[in-house]
């Protein structure tokens, strides 16, 4: 929990390279917050293509808000 907190310091802060560097070390501990996190930032920097991946497996962890954004990407 703590990277992930971590992270959104650095994304408040608008540094999302180091926001990204922190969420994929909570991905790594299996963080299901920290995957739609990052998928939310991969679609905040318009790259939507890489944040499926992490979304979809957010969703597969019973994540809601990953399954909302999943939901409205594909309406798109």
């Amino acid at each position: 929990e703590s990277l992930r907190e971590l992270a959104d310091a650095y994304f408040c802060n608008k540094n999302h390279k180091a926001a990204e560097h922190y969420l994929k070390k909570a991905i790594d501990l299996d963080d299901a917050l920290a995957m739609s996190d990052l998928g939310a930032l991969y679609i905040d920097r318009e790259t939507s293509d890489l944040a499926k991946p992490y979304l979809d497996r957010a969703r597969k962890k019973g994540n809601l808000y990953a399954t909302y954004i999943l939901g409205l990407l594909y309406l798109q």
